[in-house]
């Protein structure tokens, strides 16, 4: 399995979203304090991160 500090670097290298790149940043910053048990809860949480930014800027807007 692939370390999540690196799978959050690659992601912060290829993306131009600021706010993105800070929530992940900020989950980066904790993983050294997450008990290797709990890893899965951060994994879950970068998934999350990721739907909510593809699926917020692929929607299309809507017209009456």
């Amino acid at each position: 399995m692939r370390k999540l500090e690196n799978v959050i670097e690659e992601m912060i290298r290829v993306s131009e979203n600021k706010d993105f790149n800070n929530e992940l940043l900020n989950i980066k910053n904790s993983i050294s304090l997450t008990a290797p048990e709990l890893m899965g809860m951060r994994w879950n949480q970068v998934h999350e991160i990721m739907l909510d930014y593809t699926t917020t800027n692929n929607e299309k807007p809507q017209y009456d």
